[in-house]
């Protein structure tokens, strides 16, 4: 049987879909890449060593690399285990883990993390996100009387929107999808006041609240309050006053929210309990909004740069300022504005979404009034409003499905009993639209032309603009009989310019990169047990939590006290309230840097060219002399005996290596003791001047470089590895010239690698010690200015006169269980002390006892932890437990049976009253 015009049109959207997400996520899919930025690692050391700099990664989306990803897969172990990870103690002191909704690991959409392999997961969480954002379009428009084709297209348009590309990987897209399902499920509250209604409310906001990103759901649910609003009004009070179903509308949709709110209690309560430690009191974006110049970036994505390798050059971090929803929408925007409403279709849809997007729209990108106001709302100021771009684009992409129905349906003549909006009027709001496109156009070639990428500007607006007049060209012409050709030709334009985009700025990355364990993990892995190591220009700290090594910096939720330390360490490791680093810094002073040491930091991890040490004098015959060594060819020089940190070598001339290719420097030193063989990784341009190369020991020996006899000499022979042409090395026919590196700063050099060296500090505390003797310090400035200048090992600083005093005591001290969330010692003490815990766990839900009594935990060294406990043989137990944890559970458990309830309330109805059943029966036949 012959498909109708309008059946035919649904299949080809039906295919755009399909061919647009086979190309996009499709060899995700099917594991032939990973759907996550891990080729962001690559330009760190030591993986850039082994691998080289990878490109197609967004930068701008670290966080999901290095904070998002490393909790989920901390979860996904510890379950596996059959163990909820409530703690996590492997950055900033600890933080709570999975009983907060940050990793969103209660939504729905997160669920592939737990059921299918982590690197393929992160594609079959986008694949469900893209279902559940067009399903939900589908379901929302349809109820407004759209046709299915064209609200199709709205959900494709909405899925390869710029917040739900760009944010891809955090939470933010799994709460923003349940966007067009929220509004879906308002519509039912509003117009039928149903009890499944609002059990459908309250699952769909308990969803978004799970997703663990707020600003999002607040956003979402402050632009369906006004929808519910202006709806009731619409449905209610405009036709028959009927103010009892308009209340009581209102009151179905509230009940709905509160249904959702205690759905999510789980996770809600255990946030609620976690504020006052998170210090979001520095979280202030009252009056703050997107510039203007931005707005560009809903037609043209990258005209101010994506990110990707860098690519960057507005002032906005482009996933903050990208919106794209594409020129075909803003044609379809256009259409739904300016072209009547065809007959038996309702204009109130359509004014809604337009005012509402264009409220939004003023909000998000010229702030004014309306964002003052909100600003005084609770919560408004402390989340960013550019994150309202969820919202925008929603909106934008349900109104451009309207515009696609009414151009689908504009050959029909309108409904005549029903009023026109006036010609005048559609014009004036097609050319206001018109205008505040074209200066927000002006605005941001006025950025570009400031910061001088007004080439790459220009470049970036070809396609769109093209793309642009083929849409404007189809929706003007595609009248009458053409009216599917001109419905083709936008779906097509839509599906190419989103497709592009998503393709673009999805990441597919190798497995290859796929958080790859370098021989410098496998060592700290094997050594650092129960304490920490740091690092300055190497092993992006932020990923320890994959790795399981602690580190006192990385990207959570940091105390403030715990900062202070760090600060303390370094003035300019404190990137935000939720990410910190320490620069780089001479191996002597972190050999001697006090604050370390009571952060338990055992090991120090650097570049391979920090080497350290003090170099032999060279001779200065035949300095002006040139050695150059090919790839792979060998050359030789002598050095003294003696102890070795390492052989410097001397470039006689700067050197360019291969772009993107991995080139290193080899090194054997024979001695009598045995052979050492050492690699060092190269930066791509190397410069004129020294060149060190640490020294390890080889397969073949088992002595410590450092610990070498004095007296004799060694023989050193170096080549190098996948460099082009000549290396110029300072040296004669007869070889290089080199000097030895000798140990002079107190650090062990204990594992050498091409891409980073680890040392050992000796003088760093135990993350779990006796203090025998206390000191009052009740100023907290000076109380990390202790720390700094130095405190005896056994010694503990006290914030309050009250507590117990430690009278010089010893203790041995058996730690038998070290776990994320249990720490349990026997304690042996000849007095009075406290067992300090390195630790940053005086918060809520943490609690201590000695032989089975609770006790107080106290703030010890500023930061950390301290047991008090008496003379004699202990128990010394500290546990965690989720604050609100339970309570929420029973809570959400409670709202989880209402809602079930709620859903299958009729159905009991039904069977309980014969009348209906058999009403049914006669309405059905």
């Amino acid at each position: 049987m012959a498909r109708s015009p309008e059946r035919r049109y649904e299949l080809l959207v039906w295919a755009l879909l399909g061919l647009a997400g086979a190309l996009v996520i499709g060899p995700a899919l099917l594991g032939r890449g990973v759907l996550l930025d891990v080729g962001l690692i690559s330009r760190h050391l030591p993986w850039i060593a082994d691998a080289g700099v990878r490109a197609g990664s967004v930068w701008c989306r670290g966080d999901t690399v290095d904070g998002v990803f490393p909790a989920i897969a901390n979860i996904r172990e510890s379950l596996f285990r059959g163990d909820l990870p409530t703690w996590s103690p492997y950055e900033v002191g600890g933080a709570p883990l999975a009983s907060l909704p940050n990793s969103a690991m209660l939504n729905p959409l997160t669920w592939p993390y737990f059921v299918l392999p982590l690197w393929l997961a992160p594609a079959y969480v986008k694949l469900l996100e893209v279902v559940v954002a067009v399903a939900g379009m589908v379901a929302f428009l349809g109820r407004h009387g759209v046709r299915r084709s064209a609200a199709l297209l709205a959900g494709l348009i909405f899925a390869t929107s710029g917040f739900m590309v760009m944010w891809s990987n955090w939470p933010q897209t799994r709460v923003a999808a349940f966007i067009p399902a929220l509004f879906w499920a308002l519509e039912r509250v509003v117009s039928q006041r149903r009890s499944r209604d609002v059990a459908l409310l309250g699952l769909v906001l308990g969803c978004m609240i799970l997703g663990g990103f707020p600003s999002v759901t607040l956003y979402a649910l402050t632009a369906g309050a006004v929808y519910v609003v202006a709806r009731g009004s619409s449905l209610y009070l405009l036709r028959a006053r009927e103010w009892g179903r308009f209340v009581g509308a209102g009151a179905a949709a509230g009940l709905g929210v509160v249904l959702g709110v205690a759905l999510s209690a789980v996770q809600l309560l255990p946030f609620i309990h976690d504020l006052g430690v998170l210090n979001l009191e520095g979280r202030d974006f009252a009056g703050t909004h997107l510039d203007s110049a931005q707005f560009l970036t809903t037609l043209a994505p990258d005209v101010h740069g994506s990110c990707v390798d860098g690519d960057r050059f507005g002032t906005v971090n482009p996933v903050e300022a990208i919106a794209f929803l594409g020129v075909g929408a803003l044609v379809l925007i256009l259409c739904a504005v300016a072209l009547p409403a065809a007959r038996g279709k309702q204009p109130a849809g359509r004014l809604m979404l337009a005012t509402l997007l264009a409220a939004v729209t003023v909000v998000v990108w010229l702030g004014g009034p309306l964002l003052s106001v909100l600003d005084l709302l609770p919560f408004y100021a402390s989340n960013f409003i550019g994150r309202a771009t969820s919202v925008f684009a929603f909106l934008g992409a349900a109104l451009a499905g309207y515009g696609m129905d009414r151009l689908l349906a504009h050959a029909q003549p309108p409904d005549s009993s029903k009023r026109r909006a006036p010609t005048l009027l559609v014009g004036l709001s097609v050319t206001l639209i018109i205008a505040f496109i074209a200066y927000m156009s002006w605005q941001a070639y006025g950025q570009a032309r400031d910061l001088d990428y007004t080439g790459s500007f220009r470049d970036a607006l070809a396609m769109p603009a093209v793309l642009l007049l083929v849409a404007t060209l189809a929706a003007v012409l595609g009248r009458g009989r053409l009216r599917w050709l001109g419905a083709v030709v936008l779906a097509a334009v839509i599906a190419l310019q989103g497709g592009l985009f998503a393709h673009q700025l999805l990441p597919l990355n190798s497995r290859d990169a796929f958080y790859p364990t370098t021989t410098t993990h496998a060592f700290l892995q094997q050594h650092v047990g129960a304490q920490r190591y740091a690092s300055g220009d190497a092993m992006y700290p932020a990923t320890s939590d994959f790795y399981r090594l602690r580190t006192p910096v990385g990207h959570d939720f940091t105390s403030p006290r715990w900062g202070d330390l760090i600060t303390a360490v370094d003035p300019t490791a404190r990137q935000s309230p939720t990410h910190s680093y320490f620069a780089d810094r001479p191996l002597a002073e972190v050999a001697e840097d006090r604050i370390l040491d009571q952060f338990s930091v055992r090991y120090w991890v650097s570049g391979p060219q920090r080497v350290g040490g003090i170099p032999d004098r060279v001779p200065s015959a035949g300095s002006t002399d040139t050695l150059r060594l090919r790839d792979a060819e060998i050359s030789s020089c002598v050095v003294p005996g003696g102890p070795l940190r390492g052989i410097r070598l001397f470039l006689q001339a700067g050197h360019a290596i291969h772009d993107r290719g991995v080139a290193r420097v080899n090194l054997r030193v024979t001695t009598p003791q045995g052979v050492f063989e050492s690699e060092r990784a190269l930066d791509r341009q190397l410069r004129r001047g020294p060149l060190d190369v640490a020294v390890a020991a080889g397969p073949d020996t088992s002595v410590d470089a450092a610990s070498l006899p004095t007296g004799g000499s060694y023989e050193v022979a170096v080549w190098f590895d996948g460099v082009r042409g000549q290396v110029q090395l300072r040296g004669s026919a007869e070889g290089a010239h080199c000097a030895a590196l000798r140990p002079d700063d107190g650090l062990h050099l204990v594992h050498s690698a091409a891409g980073a060296l680890t040392f050992e500090r000796a003088t760093a505390l135990p993350r779990i010690r006796w203090a025998g003797s206390s000191r009052v310090v009740t100023d907290p400035a000076e109380r990390v200015a202790l720390l700094q200048a130095g405190i005896l090992d056994d010694q503990v600083l006290l914030e309050s006169p009250d507590l117990p005093v430690a009278d010089g005591s010893t203790a041995e001290l058996d730690v038998r269980t070290d776990e994320a969330e249990r720490i349990e010692a026997t304690v042996t003490a000849s007095g009075d002390g406290y067992l300090v815990v390195g630790d940053s766990i005086v918060r809520d839900g943490w609690r201590a006892t000695v032989d089975g009594q609770v006790v107080d935990l106290v703030y010890a060294n500023h930061a950390f932890a301290g047991v008090p406990v008496p003379a004699g043989e202990h128990q010394v137990s500290l546990t965690y437990t989720a604050p609100g944890l339970r309570t929420g559970a029973l809570v959400s458990l409670g709202a989880l049976a209402v809602c079930g309830l709620l859903l299958l309330w009729p159905l009991l109805a039904r069977r309980r009253d014969p009348s209906a059943r058999s009403g049914d029966q006669v309405a059905a036949s």
